[in-house]
């Protein structure tokens, strides 16, 4: 079996190491470093930063994608969608790359499959989980977990070992994985989703106030949900009050035609365009045909959502809606 060189615990020593090892060996692969880190390094150790992103671009070193630091086992949907939204943009807009296996901490969420598959991912990799199976969630939805790698540790690798064995990405790895994995085993995920914590809501509302009085504060919601990512809800509720500035939402500002459909989020889109976002959860199990209405912006539609279903929508400048999942 192809090996796994990863990087667990890393420093400047760590990387540097690595960095000589893959110049020295052309046949070896890393895998490693999330969002938050290599923004970390970037802004620290510029240079070296730039010696990864070489080997990021020639797919020689293999990032973390899907969450944009650490996870938490019990995280909330929204928490979950955010770290997706940011980490996947940062790859594409850093290195150009998009890549389709999403690496985590093991997470109790049931829309973990769906948010996996509606976000171009065909598979994840959990830091606690070392077996292959399908793993099924929320509306139907499944994805497939990696595992029953043969790990190594980058700062274990000596020239021998490289020399007699052959290294792979988790991205290799999961083309090979899928096209084999029809009968494994599949485990369902049963959880009650997991609330947005107090700084959560709030960010949140500052969002949709902002949206609401169309000022694109996405920049700074962004940086909100950052914050909290590393743990520093004190900033976050610090930027999101200054947002607030004492102003309410009007809970009626888009309006549903139908009981049994929750409006998730009504905000600007994360593209910096002057669309907007509109998400919808249906409620109730059960499949409805839906008008929205919200005359301040002079929209109206009607559209289909199934049982369950988290459904979003863009609406562009003109008004012309189209149905998406992340933007």
């Amino acid at each position: 079996m192809k090996k796994l060189a990863i990087i667990d615990e890393y420093n400047s020593e760590t990387l540097q190491t690595a960095l000589s090892l893959l110049d020295d060996n052309c046949s070896l692969k890393i895998n490693g470093l999330n969002a938050y880190q290599l923004a970390e390094i970037e802004k620290d150790e510029p240079h070296l930063f730039e010696r990864i992103a070489e080997k990021i671009k020639e797919d020689r070193w293999n990032p973390s994608v899907g969450m944009w630091s650490y996870s938490f086992k019990d995280i909330s949907q929204e928490n979950l969608i955010r770290n997706i939204v940011l980490s996947k943009r940062y790859f594409e807009e850093k290195f150009g790359k998009s890549y389709k296996v999403f690496c985590g901490k093991k997470i109790y969420n049931n829309y973990l499959p769906v948010l996996v598959y509606k976000s171009g991912f065909d598979a994840v990799v959990l830091d606690e989980e070392d077996k292959l199976y399908w793993l099924d969630g929320a509306n139907n939805h499944r994805t497939l977990v990696l595992g029953g790698f043969d790990k190594i540790d980058v700062s274990e690798l000596d020239a021998d070992y490289i020399e007699n064995n052959e290294f792979a990405t988790y991205e290799e790895l999961s083309a090979e994985m899928y096209s084999s994995a029809i009968d494994v085993e599949s485990k369902k995920l049963d959880s009650i989703p997991t609330p947005m914590s107090d700084v959560e809501k709030k960010v949140n509302l500052a969002e949709k106030i902002a949206t609401q009085n169309n000022e694109n504060a996405q920049a700074k919601i962004n940086e909100c949900w950052i914050n909290i990512f590393k743990g520093e809800n004190d900033l976050a509720e610090k930027s999101a009050d200054e947002i607030i500035n004492g102003r309410e939402y009007n809970a009626d500002f888009v309006r549903i035609d139908r009981e049994g459909v929750k409006i998730l989020d009504f905000k600007f889109a994360d593209d910096n365009s002057s669309d907007k976002i509109l998400c919808l959860q249906e409620l109730d199990g059960k499949e409805k045909t839906l008008r929205i209405l919200c005359d301040e912006i002079d929209l109206g539609f009607r559209t289909e959502i199934e049982p369950y279903e988290i459904a979003n929508y863009v609406i562009d400048k003109d008004g012309y809606v189209t149905e998406e999942y992340f933007r």
